[in-house]
Parts: C-alpha cells; sequence; structure tokens
C-alpha cells in the first residue's frame, strides 16, 4: 500500500544546508507514531524525500508553492529515516526522522 500524502497549503548532496533548518522548517512530530507533517515561514517546499539509512527511499514526491505539508508514514517500519526537504531556491535540508 502506498504512503498517504496530505498536502494543507502545501539526494543527499552538495547543496544540503543545514543552517537554513532552525529558522526556515519545522518538522514535527518527530519521533512519530505516522503522521508528520513539515511547516515553512520563507521559502515553499519544493520538494520532499525520505530515505532509510540504507539509502533505500521509501518517498519522493514535488509540489508548488506548500508551506505545509503532512505526511501519513504508517506503512513504515519503525526505524530511523532521513528526510530531505527542498525549497522553491533549490537548497535543501537534512534531518533525522524516527519513526516509533
Amino acid at each position: 500500500m502506498p504512503l498517504a500524502l496530505y498536502i494543507t497549503d502545501e539526494q543527499i548532496g552538495p547543496n544540503v544546508q543545514k543552517e537554513i533548518a532552525n529558522e526556515d522548517y519545522t518538522v514535527f512530530s518527530n519521533p512519530s507514531k505516522g503522521k508528520t507533517a513539515i511547516r515553512t515561514t520563507i521559502n515553499s517546499i519544493s520538494k520532499i524525500r525520505i530515505i532509510d539509512l540504507a539509502n533505500a527511499e521509501y518517498f519522493s514526491n514535488s509540489y508548488q508553492n506548500a508551506k505545509q505539508v503532512s505526511l501519513h508514514l504508517n506503512e513504515l517500519s519503525k526505524g530511523i529515516y532521513l528526510i530531505t526537504i527542498t525549497n522553491d531556491e533549490g537548497k535543501s535540508y537534512q534531518e533525522k526522522l524516527v519513526i516509533q
């Protein structure tokens, strides 16, 4: 069964910039029991990608003018994942996502 995605407004590489994390994006709830949301106050979200620690991709989706995205990740096994958020300027931010 595919992961469900709800837009409410809505590759790890050299362009990943951790400095935009604390000011531009909020990932909540983390740890998660299956529902996670990403909110931005400055730039729009253009892409979200979720991989596991072995670099297997579990989710990837593009957006236009999204300020908040809700993800229903009930199909993911318990564990640690990496979520990469790319903004409309092409800058990316990565955060650890824990599924309980």
